[in-house]
């Protein structure tokens, strides 16, 4: 009669079909990936706003590490979020280790690693490809303009890339709003 109650239990428990909606969900949203090569782009002037002039792209093996730290840095609440940060891991897990080939990052996964480029590309885990100069380029000038601040809550500023020949590879305007709880 125990093992009765406990599958009874298991069944009609909504983390238990939480965790089946969550598998069968990150198995649709696989399926539909296209496979994944030996590098993956993850800017480009497609993603996001246009804010990206350049491309960049990280080996397949290389980006699973950073998105598994990502990943340990940051909460969720969205469902689809929540079912790209178990997929992505895997689709990366699956790609060819020497073909040589790009596969672009699944559009909306951009905002899961978007704050993060920044970093990357300043550590040097990230190449930066200019379209103007059609080469690697290293030594990118990251400078912040426009900085502003309204009150104590609110600062906005832009920020700007350029490769060493002086092109334009990043600009976006960033916010930061700053809330207080009354005491």
């Amino acid at each position: 009669m125990a093992p009765i109650r406990r599958t009874l239990k298991r069944l009609l428990s909504k983390s238990y079909r939480e965790q089946l909606k969550m598998e069968a969900d990150t198995r649709t949203y696989l399926n539909a990936l296209p496979t994944c090569h030996q590098f993956v782009l993850i800017a480009a002037p497609e993603y996001g706003d246009g804010e990206y002039d350049c491309g960049i792209t990280v080996p397949a093996i290389k980006l699973l590490g950073l998105y598994r730290e990502e990943i340990k840095r940051t909460t969720i609440f969205a469902w689809d979020s929540k079912v790209r940060r178990r997929a992505l891991p895997l689709w990366l897990e699956q790609a060819s280790t020497n073909d040589g080939e790009v596969t672009s990052l699944p559009r909306d996964a951009f905002p899961d690693i978007r704050g993060s480029i920044p970093d990357w590309v300043k550590a040097d885990k990230a190449p930066v490809w200019c379209y103007s100069c059609e080469n690697w380029v290293t030594g990118i000038a990251m400078t912040t303009e426009d900085e502003s601040q309204i009150g104590n809550l609110i600062f906005v500023w832009t920020d700007l890339w350029y490769c060493s020949s002086g092109h334009k590879l990043h600009e976006a305007t960033q916010e930061i709003r700053r809330f207080f709880r009354k005491s």
